[in-house]
């Protein structure tokens, strides 16, 4: 099983996640209510915290209490971070789970360029 930790950054399909060594101040930060760090505009999939393929794809609420993990979004910059205090499988329903371990994560989404229109984009998964 492929590993993301603080040393090596990873890709999860369109979903791109970096060690984030800077310093979060959560107070100006918004704790999502939901495992997904993106949803699948196409397919309407999503890659999920703590979820295997067999579980759920999806918590939100009172299922979050006790996990190992938080996700939080800058509203001001469009950030997304991810706290992760346990290895912590990432799933989605066409990719292979993978193993975030314990750190803080920036989230991105990957982006390309239209040739014709010159704009960048996000992927589409």
């Amino acid at each position: 099983m492929r590993v993301i930790n603080m040393n090596t950054a990873g890709t999860h399909g369109d979903v791109n996640v970096r060690p984030f060594n800077g310093k979060l101040d959560l107070s100006k930060l918004k704790k999502r209510d939901s495992n997904c760090l993106a949803y699948g505009e196409v397919t309407g999939h999503k890659h999920a915290f703590g979820t295997t393929h067999t579980a759920p794809l999806e918590y939100t609420g009172d299922q979050l209490k006790g996990t190992s993990y938080a996700i939080y979004d800058n509203e001001a910059t469009g950030e997304t971070f991810a706290v992760v205090e346990k290895t912590t499988p990432l799933s989605h329903e066409e990719h292979l789970t993978i193993n975030v371990e314990p750190g803080v994560y920036k989230i991105g989404i990957a982006q390309q360029l239209d040739p014709f229109s010159k704009r960048i984009e996000q992927v589409a998964d």
